[in-house]
């Protein structure tokens, strides 16, 4: 059975690695550059010409932004939304503990759900039968 099982094994990595895409070669550095004379339009003076090397670029200097300031769950500012990140209208009501409605979505006569959309964060997910529910969490 061992056997069996390492030659089946044996088999499937030389299959694997003989299906496997091959890597393309890697481009010569050997390349052919532009010639470095140019003429110039045919006159009875006509002489050949340098061309002048292009200007080398210039390192710009990085501006250096300072990092916003990190906001988390224990250091919103005062009179911000932890939900949505925007200000509340009563920072009052910042005190107070969020409350998270279930609402459901079926049958179709309870659509459309009244006051969903003053909700800070909804979710919605899979109940049974292919039927759905919200859950509308209201804070500020």
């Amino acid at each position: 059975m061992r056997l069996k099982f390492l030659f089946l094994t044996l088999i499937l990595t030389i299959t694997a690695a003989a299906c496997s895409p091959q890597a393309a070669p890697l481009p010569t550095a050997e390349a052919t550059l532009p010639p470095t004379t140019a003429t110039v339009s045919p006159t009875a003076t006509s002489t050949p010409t340098e061309i002048p090397p292009s200007p080398t670029p210039t390192a710009i200097p990085p501006t250096a932004t300072p990092a916003p300031a990190a906001v988390g769950p224990d250091d919103f500012p005062p009179g911000i939304d932890p939900l949505t990140g925007l200000p509340a209208a009563n920072p009052a009501l910042l005190e107070r503990r969020p409350m998270a409605v279930k609402i459901s979505n079926d049958p179709r006569a309870m659509r459309p759900q009244w006051g969903l959309n003053e909700a800070d964060i909804v979710y919605e997910y899979y109940a049974e039968l292919g039927r759905t529910r919200f859950i509308g969490v209201f804070y500020g």
